[in-house]
């Protein structure tokens, strides 16, 4: 049973799971300002584009339920570290070899490290807060999509000019190695949340019983407390309603670029890349 009424906050560990997302934020914010020059270079069609962009999410979505129940199996700090690592392997791949099939295919795999960090990261930080500020720590949590987006947003049109869509790709997955080598200076292992450790690899399906008989209950995915959830109508509810948001949100951050360009008459092409025009007269 876990005990934490007399454990402290480690507002370190809180911070590194934020920044965590924050990264995470960035490999999807990095796509929109580069699709066109993407596009472009590899001569996609409107399809394809929309697939580099797309499939991270799409990944996210089917994979998400497989996900959570490997944080059960194997804890939330490797999964962190796995996301954190299929992150930096498909930034690097995308960014050197310069292929359709191997783009989309690193998408995929950059989608799955997406989806394991929002399973882990939200899950240390209750572990290692204190009940009283879990409230306040996740609140900080919440802020690192916009945050993410922000900076690589702000970023991206310098990099984009200067070094090209895949020296970008190739600095995000610097930028994840180096957040991978100083992770473990300030993230826990795993231990009882009372001694401020993340949550430890647990047996799923039955594991409250389980754990009151001092029997050890095999791994698996909690098929009871699944249908539980999907028996209730708020749960649709809810899906349906972020599914609408997710929808809206993606289509605006997607093709805003495009479009502007577009309504401009630049088309597919870069403006960075373009060198300005004499005046005339």
């Amino acid at each position: 049973m876990m005990e934490s009424s007399s454990s402290q906050t480690n507002w370190t560990a809180i911070l590194l799971a934020v920044g965590s997302g924050i990264l995470t934020a960035m490999q999807i914010g990095k796509v929109p300002p580069a699709l066109p020059v993407i596009a472009e270079d590899l001569e996609l069609s409107r399809v394809t584009a929309g697939l580099v962009a797309s499939l991270f999410f799409v990944v996210g979505a089917v994979f998400g339920v497989a996900v959570g129940a490997m944080a059960d199996r194997f804890g939330e700090r490797r999964l962190l570290y796995g996301g954190l690592l299929l992150l930096t392997l498909g930034s690097l791949i995308g960014g050197l070899i310069v292929e359709t099939g191997i783009l989309l295919t690193t998408r995929v795999i950059e989608g799955v490290g997406y989806i394991a960090i929002m399973v882990s990261a939200p899950k240390i930080i209750s572990f290692v807060a204190r009940p009283s500020d879990v409230p306040f720590a996740i609140a900080i949590w919440s802020t690192f999509m916009l945050l993410g987006m922000a900076i690589i947003m702000v970023l991206s049109p310098f990099m984009l000019g200067g070094i090209g869509w895949q020296g970008m790709w190739l600095v995000n997955a610097a930028i994840l190695a180096a957040f991978i080598a100083v992770l473990p200076l300030g993230l826990p292992p795993e231990g009882r949340r009372g001694q401020g450790g993340v949550s430890p690899p647990q047996a799923s399906g039955g594991a409250p019983n389980a754990a009151k008989k001092g029997a050890v209950a095999p791994y698996g995915f909690d098929w009871p407390g699944a249908k539980t959830l999907m028996a209730r109508p708020g749960s649709w509810l809810f899906g349906l309603i972020f599914t609408l948001y997710s929808l809206q949100w993606f289509a605006v951050m997607t093709c805003t670029v495009e479009n502007t360009r577009a309504i401009r008459g630049d088309r597919w092409s870069s403006s960075a890349e373009k060198a300005p025009e004499p005046a005339s007269g």
